[in-house]
């Protein structure tokens, strides 16, 4: 039996979700019903509730002391959750005698916090709300394993813990001495992205120094209660994992010890491409010029014919994620292109959340306007921009025909809101000032001016059928896009190139990620295929720059038959990396907790 515990099973909040949802079909395949999974439980929780049946005494018991249990089946996938909801728990009275041999009196959480520093010498003193909150969750996780074990429920499963999150609930288990198979998964460790956060090269770091981390580095970063709990749960669980060989290296450094088995991770197979996704990626190209051209007609008249659209995307880690790399090759490639006597235009996205008060007046105004003077030309021509290049030019040769409508059109975008000289840069009005992918933009020469021939698009939400401003889904705002760029100095795995390969985009990732290791291992003539790695390690960033910005320049004339190929070959990428590949390496790993258990474990 396989228990899989992590904080995002049946419950979307990262990039685990992702990890476990699409390689579930083979765990389901091999284990059967002898697979569970446990949870966090609130209103992001994925469940369609089941009598719980045999376990329902158990959770009786565990609801006396304040954890709430519900059972049923992952939404859509069909497999067997216990989802768990401990904030109650953690709030109930409890004590605890210290080491002077005083009862303190103090709440669950603190008193879990205390056993943890007795125990494993995890200094959480000055720990935040969210260490507490998984110190407390996975606390109330060990406890649930412990009492489905002694109900007889349960009897040798292998459990598979993902991230420091679930790390109270392994450290429950030993100090109960309950003696089961475990696997412990980093997908990133949390020192590493705090220090590559601030611009140190942890991968260097790690490879060139000799002796493991000093813990000092964790108080630097107000990370050592994570960072503690991280350490003690790699060193203590029977098999440890991390998803790429970046992860392996910094893995050693932070954690103290060499990782048994990488866990490369997957994607799911793709499904055939059918007439009615090739109309859908119609459509949403359509969309997106038409948005586009909303957001510049109302300042300059431009073409959209043959636009080349790019995009970044991820957590806004500035540095981490590389979009300093992205605008300064964006703002070169600017300043090459003025040189060079052609109306192509790029349009580049930024997708990076950040806080906001929502869309801007103006660019919600004119979209509704570019939308409904759209529709009326739609009754004419199918094609605007492949055809005409811009809505104006449409207009004037459908004036030409039909002098009122032409006219009425006209007259009807004369209605666009304009805003000093030159559209803003970011789509929506942000919270707050001094915002550094702005200023970056500012100093990289790329201002929305009329002769640049770059243009920037800061989307600071998420994209989603409900943002306000494009309202669709992320995934389906990429299948109207060309180029995925993912300068990443840091990035253990990184999906955002293979779904932006999937979506039939030319991507690049870098030696610096995860994938992109792996690419540059099991993907052979990579860059043939539409996906570039770029040299992030062992380099200055201008080297870089200056890399990403030859190769768009490369790009941007390619002939439009080659480019197109390009973007064909990229979706064979995906190809490589299906689960059905790389879902051994977590067999592998479970195989190997069971075998230090002996035989009985090493069947299934």
């Amino acid at each position: 039996m396989l228990i899989e515990i992590s904080t995002e099973a049946a419950r979307k909040i990262g990039g685990i979700y992702t990890v476990i949802s699409s390689k579930l079909p083979y765990l389901q395949k091999k284990y059967k019903e002898d697979l569970l999974l446990i949870s966090m439980l609130d209103e992001k929780s994925e469940i369609d509730e089941k009598p719980a049946g045999k376990l329902k005494p158990v959770f009786s018991k565990l609801s006396a002391l304040g954890i709430k249990c519900k059972y049923g089946e992952w939404s859509g996938y069909g497999a067997k959750v216990i989802a768990i909801d401990a904030r109650e728990f953690g709030e109930r009275p409890a004590a605890y005698v210290d080491e002077s041999g005083r009862t303190v009196n103090d709440k669950q959480a603190n008193c879990i916090k205390y056993k943890l520093w007795k125990e494993f010498k995890i200094d959480s003193l000055e720990s935040s709300w969210d260490f507490n909150e998984a110190v407390v969750w996975g606390h109330a996780v060990g406890i649930l394993i412990e009492e489905l074990i002694n109900a007889k429920i349960i009897a040798s499963p292998t459990l598979q813990f993902h991230e420091w999150l679930t790390g109270a609930a392994l450290l429950h288990l030993k100090s109960k001495g309950i003696s089961l198979p475990t696997v412990f998964t980093t997908h990133a460790t949390v020192l590493g992205r705090s220090l590559a956060s601030t611009g140190r090269d942890v991968l260097r770091e790690a490879a060139e120094k000799k002796e493991g981390i000093n813990i000092s580095e964790s108080y630097r970063y107000h990370v050592e209660a994570k960072h503690q709990l991280e350490v003690q749960t790699a060193l203590n669980a029977d098999v440890l994992t991390c998803v790429s060989k970046a992860v392996a290296t910094e893995v050693q450094y932070i954690l103290g010890r060499k990782p048994d088995v990488i866990v490369w991770n997957g994607v799911a197979k793709p499904p055939a491409v059918s007439e009615e996704r090739k109309k859908r990626a119609h459509f949403i190209r359509d969309e997106l010029l038409r948005f586009l051209e909303s957001y510049f007609q109302p300042y300059y008249d431009q073409s959209y014919k043959d636009a080349i659209l790019t995009y970044i995307s991820g957590r806004y880690e500035f540095s981490n994620k590389g979009f300093d790399i992205y605008i300064n090759a964006l703002g070169r490639l600017n300043k090459q292109l003025k040189k060079v006597k052609s109306e192509k235009r790029i349009f580049a996205f930024i997708f990076a959340a950040s806080s906001t008060s929502g869309p801007r007046d103006e660019v919600i105004h004119n979209y509704l306007l570019q939308n409904k003077a759209n529709h009326f030309l739609r009754t004419y021509t199918e094609s605007i921009y492949e055809k005409y290049g811009n809505t104006p030019n449409a207009i004037a040769v459908l004036k030409a025909k039909n002098k009122s409508v032409g006219t009425n059109l006209q007259s009807m975008l004369k209605g666009m809101m304009k805003l000093g000289s030159a559209p803003a840069i970011s789509t929506h009005n942000l919270n707050y000032g001094n915002d550094i992918i702005l200023n970056t933009c500012r100093a990289a020469g790329l201002n929305n001016a009329k002769d640049d021939r770059v243009k920037i698009i800061f989307y600071p939400t998420y994209a989603s059928p409900m943002d306000g401003v494009l309202n669709m889904a992320y995934y389906d705002v990429l299948k109207g896009t060309d180029i995925g760029i993912f300068p990443s100095r840091y990035e253990p795995y990184g999906y955002t190139p293979i779904e932006s390969c999937f979506a039939k985009n030319i991507s690049f990732t870098t030696d610096a990620s995860g994938f992109g290791l792996y690419a540059l291992e099991n993907i052979p003539q990579a860059s043939r295929m539409g996906l570039k790695i770029l040299k992030v390690q062992r380099r200055k960033t201008q080297q870089t720059v200056d890399e990403l910005a030859r190769e768009l320049l490369a790009l941007y004339k390619m002939p439009a038959d080659r480019f197109r190929q390009l973007e064909q070959e990229a979706a064979k990428v995906i190809n490589y990396c299906t689960w059905d590949k790389t879902i051994w390496y977590y067999f592998k790993a479970y195989q190997m907790a069971e075998q230090k258990h002996g035989n009985e474990y090493s069947k299934g």
